[in-house]
């Protein structure tokens, strides 16, 4: 088992290869409405191995959702 897996770092360097994500003014801008929108809930996210995929889970987990589910080929 990997203990100092960084997944900010993986992304960064192996999947998007730039330093933030181009959601990262979206999310400042509509914070408090993604909060309302998203806490508590579960979410599905298809197609998690590309760039988009990636950029949006690693967004979405800064958020306190209920549940997690990602889907791939």
């Amino acid at each position: 088992m990997i203990s100092n897996f960084n997944l900010d770092h993986f992304i960064t360097a192996y999947v998007t290869k730039r330093p933030q994500s181009l959601l990262t003014d979206d999310f400042l801008k509509y914070n408090s409405e993604l909060n309302n929108r998203i806490n508590g809930k579960k979410v599905l996210v298809i197609g998690v191995a590309g760039t988009i995929g990636s950029s949006y889970i690693k967004a979405i987990l800064k958020f306190r959702i209920a549940k997690l589910v990602v889907v791939n080929i």
